[in-house]
């Protein structure tokens, strides 16, 4: 997993790349949301357009990031989730947690 990580405004902007899967994708995912929560940094947009797998773990991750943004007064927002993503996140009831977004300035103007 590689995190790219940029601003569009008070928005963070994080381009993931590679699998958010147990081992190095999922604590480089985990470590990445608690540096940026450390920074104040909580309005943050996931770009999930380059993940092309999520396991269990991945899930886990995204549902604790989620909450531990919530809890900090953020915003954990989803942009271009691969169709296979998508599918695990809805059957794992993940995808109705999330506001998710085809269109990046629209999700930017959303927060």
């Amino acid at each position: 997993m590689k995190i790219k990580e940029r601003s569009a405004g008070r928005v963070t902007v994080l381009d993931l790349n590679g699998p958010l899967a147990l081992g190095d994708g999922e604590r480089i995912f985990r470590d990445k949301i608690a540096q940026l929560l450390k920074e104040r940094k909580t309005s943050i947009l996931l770009n999930l357009e380059k993940v092309e797998f999520i396991d269990s773990s991945g899930v886990g991750a995204l549902i604790k990031c989620l909450t531990s943004v919530t809890r900090e007064g953020g915003k954990l927002k989803g942009l271009r989730a691969v169709p296979m993503v998508q599918k695990i996140l809805k059957i794992t009831g993940v995808f109705a947690l999330f506001e998710f977004f085809e269109d990046e300035s629209q999700a930017i103007a959303s927060f």
